[in-house]
């Protein structure tokens, strides 16, 4: 309820709780996006202010992205441990299945 009213800037309470879960999506999705906006701004900022010309270029990162990345994805080997845990899950809950089924 508080997302809505306060970080989605819906009008009243009345409004959130007729609200569609469609409208709720949508608003939200354009919460992060503002978000998103705004944190790619802090970081070109961020960046200028880091290649002033008092800073050892050869101590620097060479690019924005390994600067602050703003993109974090799941890594190979978290992606295969990830599969391996719900195979393992999924075969404990068809043995449980067939135990209770008979």
């Amino acid at each position: 309820m508080s997302v809505a009213l306060y970080d989605l800037k819906c009008p009243s309470y009345n409004y959130v709780k007729q609200m569609t879960w469609a409208e709720f999506l949508i608003r939200l999705h354009g919460f992060r996006r503002e978000q998103e906006k705004d944190m790619m701004m802090l970081r070109e900022l961020s960046w200028i202010v880091y290649t002033a010309p008092h800073n050892d270029p050869k101590k620097m990162k060479r690019s924005q992205e390994a600067f602050w990345p703003l993109k974090k994805g799941v890594t190979d080997k978290k992606r295969e441990l990830m599969m391996e845990r719900i195979k393992e899950v999924q075969e404990q809950y068809l043995k449980e299945k067939a135990e209770k089924d008979g």
